[in-house]
């Protein structure tokens, strides 16, 4: 391999030394492109970058699909720090003079990197505004976008917002029917059919542990999804049994028990736990007063930043 290598290398150096006397620009940075792509599959991650980054004088149009090409490489070599380096210059680029295809493909792709930077939210904000015009064949099919729209639109979306932009969307609908589980796994969530979600999560679970993205978050994707569910049950009370909500899920009473307990010590889920009743109570908190506390706690966090970087500057 390393001979092949070397003659392929030399070949190409032969040949673009020959297009810079013969030919003009463009032949010369398709024979660099060429080279960067062979180099993406047989060196380390910073060399193959670094071939893409050495290129220079492309126009707008095929700059952005060099800088793709390192964002795809990024994705490949799980390097989330890289992407996001390049991803800021990929952007400036699209603002500049990007086509709908390629606005497209980058959008793809940022969700996919939200995805590993278990940043939900986002992933499925991303995937929804390319779902209608997707074009990114290139890392995985149009099925696999629906996946992974459908898997973090649950633990993100509000529930007004799954009906509207998963259930009632018709690019949702026209592929989800050849996925059973997935779309079990939406619609009893959908239809707070809590027992049937739970056993349909076993099935999608099984799918994202051997996922290429997000096997990695597997367990703290499990656990989301599960609070969301949850969040979702007990909102529409002011008190419930544990004995009731363990036969809605189907779960055992300590278990719940124990994982509200964790969620509830968390700060995850706003209720208590009567444990001489058996009674889940539920603490209303008033979004006012909520959002004083968060404006209090990140101004006192602003002001400790602010202090250490002039004792910073000071010295």
């Amino acid at each position: 391999m390393a001979r092949k290598k070397e003659e392929y290398l030399k070949e190409m150096q032969e040949k673009k030394e020959k297009a810079e006397k013969e030919e003009g620009e463009v032949e010369v940075h398709d024979l660099e492109l060429q080279k960067a792509k062979y180099l993406s599959g047989t060196n380390t991650l910073e060399e193959a970058v670094g071939a893409y980054l050495s290129i220079k004088g492309l126009t707008t149009g095929k700059n952005i699909d060099k800088y793709l090409s390192m964002l795809r490489l990024c994705l490949a070599w799980h390097n989330d720090v890289l992407y996001k380096k390049h991803a800021e210059e990929t952007q400036k680029l699209i603002d500049k003079g990007g086509d709908w295809d390629r606005r497209n493909r980058f959008t793809v792709y940022n969700g996919v990197h939200y995805f590993r930077c278990r940043d939900f939210e986002n992933a499925a904000k991303s995937f929804l505004e390319a779902i209608a015009t997707f074009t990114a064949t290139e890392i995985f099919d149009y099925k696999r976008l629906v996946y992974y729209t459908v898997v973090s639109s649950v633990v993100s979306l509000k529930r007004n917002e799954i009906q509207s932009k998963l259930i009632d969307s018709s690019d949702i609908r026209q592929v989800i029917d050849e996925m059973p589980e997935l779309k079990a796994f939406l619609y009893a969530f959908y239809e707070c059919r809590y027992k049937d979600f739970l056993k349909h999560l076993l099935h999608v679970m099984e799918v994202i542990k051997a996922d290429f993205h997000l096997h990695i978050h597997a367990n703290y994707y499990l656990r989301e999804v599960r609070l969301r569910s949850y969040q979702q049950f007990l909102k529409s009370y002011l008190s419930v049994k544990l004995e009731t909500m363990a036969n809605e899920f189907g779960l055992s009473q300590d278990f719940l028990d124990d994982e509200l307990s964790s969620f509830i010590s968390l700060g995850r889920l706003q209720c208590k736990i009567d444990k001489v009743n058996g009674v889940v109570q539920m603490n209303r908190v008033d979004q006012r007063n909520q959002h004083y506390s968060d404006i209090i706690k990140k101004g006192d966090l602003l002001l400790n930043r602010v202090q250490r970087l002039s004792r910073i500057i000071t010295y």
